[in-house]
């Protein structure tokens, strides 16, 4: 599965496979020295800090490795998902451009559930789970199964709001009992 420190590993490896330090690393790929330092792993309230995708994608250009070779020796398994994304060729290119966390699912959108902000037919690689930050778009489908499409507008240890794109922007909260299921959108296709 891919975690936090999975990829903070790759990164170190890959800086020591390339006789750098990370800051080394960051350096040769054209970001700050400061990017890669374990200081900004977490931030300051503890939550970890990822590194973005094209953090990422600038040091393996810059090293010249591929996805593969980046997670050779971690403990990445990207499991086969119940859709498979290989048969949708917008999908299939954002797979091959980063790993998925292993429990992503392509969903496809049908009729006019959350029309107009995503048409019948859009696919969806969602991952479901609960966590997610404001900000996030999520699909939640409620215990009355209600789905419902919303962003993140505030998270509290056993609740979060979400401002209603189906509902002109208005914040409903949501009990973690009140819910089935949670999933963060990764990304759409339009």
């Amino acid at each position: 599965m891919l975690s936090h420190t999975t990829i903070w590993s790759a990164i170190d490896r890959l800086a020591s496979e390339n006789s750098l330090t990370a800051s080394g690393l960051a350096r040769l790929a054209g970001l700050d020295a400061t990017s890669f330092n374990p200081s900004k792993r977490f931030k300051p309230d503890g939550r970890p800090r990822w590194p973005s995708t094209e953090s990422i994608s600038k040091v393996l250009a810059a090293t010249d490795t591929s996805v593969e070779q980046f997670f050779t020796g971690s403990e990445l398994e990207v499991a086969h998902r119940s859709h498979d994304p290989a048969s949708h060729s917008e999908a299939a290119e954002l797979s091959s451009l980063m790993p998925l966390p292993q429990d992503t699912t392509l969903w496809e959108v049908s009729g006019g559930e959350f029309y107009p902000f995503y048409k019948d037919g859009a696919q969806l690689l969602i991952l479901k789970g609960d966590v997610f930050d404001v900000g996030d778009r999520l699909i939640v489908k409620t215990n009355s199964d209600d789905l419902l499409l919303g962003d993140v507008s505030q998270t509290r240890s056993r609740s979060f709001s979400l401002s209603m794109m189906q509902d002109s922007g208005r914040v409903r909260t949501f009990s973690a009992g009140s819910v089935d299921w949670v999933a963060r959108i990764l990304w759409a296709s339009q």
